[in-house]
């Protein structure tokens, strides 16, 4: 029979031996390829072995592996055979380094040139990246491409400085050792502790040229496409098609911060303060003039001598303060467990007094104007009498009748509280999106302090409360004259108001009731922001407004450039920094994201798309809790999604479509016109994987949970 002959003549074959040609990087770019008689039964591992020993290069090879270029894929499991791979002799294979340097711009605008993993994914570069700049929880951070910016021909030349950090040995310890608050590679010289210096504190402000020079989104499209650079999590930098040298931003992507503690995150709260900084001066974000003013202000440190007012950035005050951070993992854990115990000792400690007075819950009860905001309606508001009780509000006709049945009872847990405040013009404004099985509805209510038929004093008539909130509170408390002085009392009792019932509409969105133990905190919280924001027209005089080592147009942003002079705007910053001139360095930078953090675009990652049955474009904003469909002409929210009652969603690779089911059978779809839309449904996955983090799970990076909710399966 002629069938073993048959048989032994193709296993011949299959174990032959043919020509594989590699390319070695080490060699250089115009050596020829290396040629290498393999079999396809020989595993990677093999290859790389042959390989070496025909270099007759001595050095560690550790750090190298294959590319295999048309498939745009590494080859690191050495174990596989060719054959396992599906590689033949025509496959282009390059041996280079896994790690290799790249120049990366960090938010506070220094270029770093370090060595990065381009084999591993993304998630797993940036890890890497800052595990060497002492980052913590860098799932919150993403690299991508920077905006191409037009220079003129004089700046051509001009670079910035570049800071190597190629030399810094590549740990997989995931918290590094520190020595006098620095990790150990950067006490290695002066020069790196100066580097580290530059990372963790805060840099002086630009020169108004340098910002007008700079990018600036002129809409909402433009702030689409920036989201369009962002680099997919799950392939690695090759795949991606970035080389050697090519410069990428790092950013923080998922504007959900964890556990930020100034006493371990020195670098990671100033790159923070950073972006955010570079948010407001570059109008990525909008802020009323009122909120610029302390933007600016928070950036200035001044103090009073030799008659004028010398002006500082936040960062001089840095230099004075140094970072203490302990290396001690032991002292941390025991300063935890005394914590702790210390919140056991203080439960165990309540009075029955105590425990009485929670047991009666407090409420709220005011006169409001209600408004319902539609499309196209021109009704305005209404006043009735609102109750507000655990975590809902009801409102009545009258107070008369609040004791029958309210007209509605609106639940607050689980909605979305914005505030809008401008002190100035006594405008205070508390905006709830209200969760429905459709989406989220919006509810506006208007406070005006004064009753009907109440007697108005002539000074307090003349400052008219207008709170515009989504929800907004009347008070029934007239102005006494008794009480009146050179500032009005009606307008402390409005500030007052604001402040206890935005307090319980924050206590509420969480599902807690106005007995929580946080209220009281809660409102000293929101009056020392309201605070922040007074005018202090008495101590204008004082300072020497035309002091020239005071450059505003530094501190706020190009629109305010062309508003108004540097004599009109230093006094105005100064007004506002007295407000905030006790806040140490570390205050004064957590008080600024705070601030950053309640602005309502806070957070807001924009994508053009169209949704399904849709003849237009329009916009999705991604939220840390939420997705909202934007109208792209007038820029009106059209309807609201929480992640909460999203059952799942679903990503067709095929046709490069998202599509997402909601509670109540609502279900959504849309593709993406800006964007990958491997982006939006990163954005979802991470958003949600964020959400997953807790103390008492574990502090260490579920990586494969991220991988699950953000990687999808692409038809390849």
């Amino acid at each position: 029979m002629c069938f073993p002959t048959h048989l032994s003549s193709c296993l011949s074959f299959s174990m032959a031996a043919w020509d594989l040609s590699v390319t070695v990087e080490d060699l250089g770019p115009d050596a020829p390829p290396v040629t290498l008689s393999v079999a396809s039964d020989l595993h990677v591992g093999g290859v790389i072995l042959k390989l070496v020993e025909k270099t007759q290069i001595k050095r560690d090879w550790s750090d190298h592996a294959l590319w295999w270029e048309q498939k745009q894929r590494w080859l690191l499991r050495t174990a596989w055979t060719l054959e396992k791979y599906g590689i033949h002799a025509d496959a282009r294979l390059i041996f280079m380094p896994q790690h290799k340097p790249l120049r990366l711009g960090l938010p506070n605008g220094i270029t770093l040139r370090l060595r990065a993993c381009f084999s591993n994914p993304v998630f797993q570069t940036v890890m890497g990246i800052c595990r060497m700049l002492n980052i913590r929880h860098p799932e919150e951070l993403s690299l991508l491409r920077p905006v191409e910016e037009k220079k003129k021909k004089k700046d051509k030349g001009l670079k910035g400085e570049i800071y190597d950090l190629t030399e810094v040995p590549l740990s997989s310890v995931s918290r590094p050792c520190l020595y006098n608050g620095m990790p150990a590679h950067f006490v290695d010289s002066p020069q790196m502790e100066e580097v580290y210096k530059m990372l963790s504190v805060t840099q002086p402000p630009p020169a108004p040229e340098a910002i007008t020079k700079l990018y600036r989104p002129a809409s909402v499209v433009d702030k689409a496409h920036i989201n369009g650079r962002w680099l997919d999590s799950s392939r690695c930098l090759m795949q991606q098609g970035i080389q050697e040298n090519d410069r990428l931003w790092l950013r923080f992507k998922y504007f959900a911060f964890y556990d930020i503690d100034p006493k371990y995150d020195a670098v990671r709260l100033t790159q923070l303060y950073e972006q955010a900084r570079w948010a407001i001066l570059l109008e990525d974000i909008d802020c009323t003039e009122e909120e610029m003013m302390l933007f600016g202000a928070l950036q200035v440190e001044a103090t009073a001598g030799g008659g004028g007012w010398i002006c500082y950035h936040i960062s001089k005050v840095s230099e004075s303060e140094p970072q203490m951070v302990s290396s001690s993992a032991a002292m941390d854990d025991l300063e935890s467990a005394l914590q702790s115990l210390e919140v056991k000792m203080e439960g165990e400690s309540s009075s029955a007094s105590e425990l009485l007075e929670n047991m009666t819950a407090p409420q709220l009860n005011d006169y409001l104007k209600i408004f319902r905001p539609k499309r196209l309606t021109l009704k305005g508001y209404k006043q009735y009498w609102f109750k507000f009780q655990d975590t809902s509000i009801s409102y009545f006709k009258s107070k008369e009748e609040s004791i029958g049945e309210p007209i509605q009872q609106i639940s607050l847990k689980g909605c979305e509280v914005a505030p809008d405040v401008n002190v100035a013009a006594q405008k205070f404004l508390i905006k709830l999106l209200v969760p429905a099985p459709e989406g989220m509805n919006e509810v506006f209510l208007r406070c005006e302090n004064v009753r009907p038929h109440t007697n108005i004093s002539p000074l307090c008539a003349q400052h008219p409360v207008v709170f515009t909130t989504f929800i907004s509170v009347s008070s029934s408390h007239p102005c006494p004259q008794s009480h009146l002085s050179n500032a009005c009392s009606h307008c402390g009792l409005q500030e007052q108001q604001y402040a206890q019932w935005m307090a319980g509409c924050r206590l509420a969105s969480k599902g807690k009731s106005l007995a929580d133990s946080s209220f009281h905190s809660e409102i000293e919280s929101i009056r020392s922001f309201l605070a922040m924001q007074k005018s202090n027209s008495g101590s204008n005089g004082s300072a020497d407004s035309s002091n020239e080592s005071i450059n505003p147009h530094s501190l706020v942003s190009p629109r305010y450039h062309k508003k108004y002079k540097p004599k009109l705007l230093t006094p105005r910053i100064l007004d506002a920094y007295q407000n905030v001139a006790q806040l140490s360095l570390t205050d004064g930078v957590m008080r600024f994201l705070q601030i950053w953090q309640a602005l309502p675009d806070f957070g807001l990652s924009y994508i053009v798309v169209r949704f399904k049955g849709s003849r237009k474009d329009e916009v999705l904003g991604i939220a840390p809790n939420r997705l909202i469909r934007i109208d792209l002409g007038v820029g009106d929210v059209v309807k609201t999604w929480r992640y909460n009652n999203m059952k799942q969603w679903n990503v067709n690779w095929d046709i490069r479509q998202v599509a997402i089911e909601f509670e109540g059978n609502v279900n959504i779809a849309f593709s993406c016109v800006t964007a990958d839309c491997k982006i939006v449904h990163e954005f979802i996955g991470g958003y949600i994987f964020m959400s997953t983090r807790s103390r008492e799970k574990s502090d260490t990076l579920n990586e494969e949970l991220f991988h699950k909710l953000t990687g999808g399966h692409e038809a390849l």
